[in-house]
Parts: structure tokens; sequence; C-alpha cells
């Protein structure tokens, strides 16, 4: 009787132990599926992903939240680190365009799906910030970051997707990327009477680049509809040149005084010890000041496409194509990273450009 006890008991322990080893296999196997699902949730550390799976018995939504909340409380603290790497992202529609600069600590996340995918979303809310109205001018605006950052958006990415403020959608990708991020800043551009010409340089995907340039082409008198593929055409043209010759004005009259003294100045200094007449001084001088305004000034730059003519001779000859005046009502020309690490600093360039 003793002995088929101990064969019986024996018996049920090894059962027991059969059916142990089975729940750990099949727990094991939902535990690794519940950590990839979470992984390609939240794109965050495998070890922090376990980690909060554990931490919160094994329930995605709940470790995803408490991911989330590390993952801001971590941003918190770089919040000192500077952000010069990013994208600038365009978005458009017909007379109105909008520019703003993400940034990001390395271009390792600028390249970043997610974050490229935010960059263009945030763009579409700059665009609809400010609306003109009939009586508003067209113009370049730089738009307030505040009430930007207060804007509704929308994120449906496959990894992340949301009904948000731009801010907030900041905030998590920041958490999910492990990375500061910044709004820098923001423009928009406007015309009643042409069409706003963009153009991106390095850019990974339609909208987004490192460098971009924007410009309004206004047709005065006229209707841009026959013309619509040339004046196109012509202004991405404008708007590469732009990107590559780095204007700091839009024609001659928007150079101040102060920059035209300046520069006299520097070129007396340098030809104060040529002992020449003073007339021919003068002509020197004048010389070289045409000279800078060609390096300079938008319309008196050589055409970087056709260097044997300059920009405004592209305009004049698109005036005459189209059959009444087409002008370049402003331009603006935007790299990233080359503010200071201020929401609302603008480089030299920028506000030469804004004067015009």
């Amino acid at each position: 009787m003793k002995h088929r006890l101990i064969r019986v008991a024996h018996q049920f322990v090894q059962a027991a132990g059969r059916r142990c080893r089975n729940y750990s296999t099949e727990n094991a196997v939902d535990q690794t599926s519940l950590i990839r699902q979470l992984r390609e949730k939240s794109s965050a550390p495998m070890k922090d992903v376990k980690a909060a799976l554990v931490q919160c018995n094994w329930d995605v939504d709940i470790a995803f939240t408490e991911l989330r909340k590390k993952g801001l409380a971590a941003v918190s603290k770089k919040a000192s680190r500077v952000a010069t790497e990013g994208l600038l992202a365009v978005c458009e529609k017909p007379g109105m365009a909008s520019i703003i600069e993400l940034n990001s600590e390395t271009d390792f996340v600028a390249r970043n799906e997610i974050f490229q995918h935010l960059a263009s979303r945030v763009a579409c809310a700059a665009l609809s910030l400010y609306e003109p109205s009939e009586e508003s001018e067209p113009d370049k605006m730089k738009l307030d970051l505040g009430l930007l950052r207060d804007m509704p958006i929308r994120l449906d990415h496959p990894k992340l997707s949301c009904d948000t403020t731009v801010q907030e959608a900041i905030k998590v990708t920041a958490s999910i990327m492990g990375e500061n991020l910044k709004l820098t800043r923001a423009f928009r551009m406007s015309t009643k009477c042409g069409l706003v010409s963009s153009y991106l340089h390095a850019s990974p995907q339609p909208g987004l680049g490192k460098t971009a340039a924007l410009l309004t082409l206004n047709v005065n008198g006229g209707s841009i509809e026959p013309f619509g593929e040339l004046l196109s055409t012509v202004g991405e043209s404008l708007a590469m040149h732009i990107v590559a010759a780095r204007p700091l004005f839009l024609n001659k009259e928007s150079v101040t005084e102060d920059v035209w003294e300046r520069e006299k100045g520097i070129i007396l200094s340098q030809v104060a010890d040529s002992k020449k007449p003073e007339k021919i001084l003068e002509k020197m001088v004048e010389g070289r000041l045409r000279k800078y305004a060609e390096e300079v000034v938008l319309l008196e730059q050589r055409f970087a496409m056709n260097d044997k003519i300059t920009v405004r001779e592209v305009v004049e000859d698109l005036s005459k194509k189209v059959g009444c005046l087409v002008d370049v009502g402003c331009y603006l020309r935007m790299e990233v990273g080359e503010t200071a690490e201020s929401d609302e600093s603008s480089t030299p360039a920028m506000v030469a450009a804004q004067a015009s």
C-alpha cells in the first residue's frame, strides 16, 4: 500500500511538471509576442520595453503609457542639449505655402520615418494657422510658434496614431526617439495674383529637405491660368537658384543705407594706399559696390542655371512670354541648424529677405 501511494504521488508530480513546462513554454511565446508588439508600437529600446511590460503585468497599453511617461521625463532632462540637426518641411496649396524647421540632436533621428511624418504634419498645421483675408496684402509672415504649438494635429503613422496638439505630438515623438526635438521656426508665404514656388535640397521625400527656398511670382494685370506650367517651372528654377546663390536682398532698393556705407568703408580702406586720382578712386568704389550687389542682391545675381544672364533678365523674359509684368514679390531661404538655439532667432540673411 505504501509503495502504491509513492508511485501515484510520483506520477502526479511528473504530470504536474509536464503541465508547468507546457505552460512556461506557452507563456514565453506570449511574452515574446507582447514584447515584439510593444517594441513595434513604441520603437523604444528592447530592455525598456520588457521592463515596462513586467512592471505593468504584461498589459501592452498600460506599458506603452508608462514608456511615454518615462520618455517624456527623460526629454525634460535633455532639454538643454542642442538640437541642430533635423528637417525643413513645406506644405503648399494654390497661392500659399508654409515652411517649418523641426530640429533633432542627430541626423539619424531626422532620417526616421516617424520624425519625417511629424515634420510634414506640423507644416500643414502651420499653413492652416493663418488664412489671409481679401484685404490682406500678399507677403511673408513669421508665424507665432506659441500659437502653432497649440494647433490641433493628427498623426496617422503606423507606429504613432493620435489626435493631439503640435506640442504634445513633438513630446510624444521625442519620447520615442529618445532625443530632444524642437520646433524652431515657421513662416507662411502667400500671393493673391500669382503663385508660390519652392525647392528643397537634400530631400529624403517630397516636401522635406535640409535647405529650402520659397518665393512668390506675382502676375500683374493678367491671368496665371494659361501659363501655370511655365510659371511653375521658372519659379522652381529661381527657388533652386536662391538655395545655391544665398542672396541677402531682393533688389537694390531693399539694401539699407547702413549696408551700403559699411561696404563703401571697407572698399575705401582697401584702395586707400593706391595713390590714384580721386575720380579713379570713385569709379573703383562704384565698380566694387556694383560687384557687391551682383553677389548679394537676388535680381542682380548671375542666374545659377545660365551665368550669361541675370535673375532680373530671367524674370523680364518670363514677363514677355506671359504678356504682362511678372515680378518676384518676396523670397525666403532657410537651412537646418543655421539659427541659434532660440525659438525666435533669425539669421541676417533672413532678416534682410524680410526687409524686402
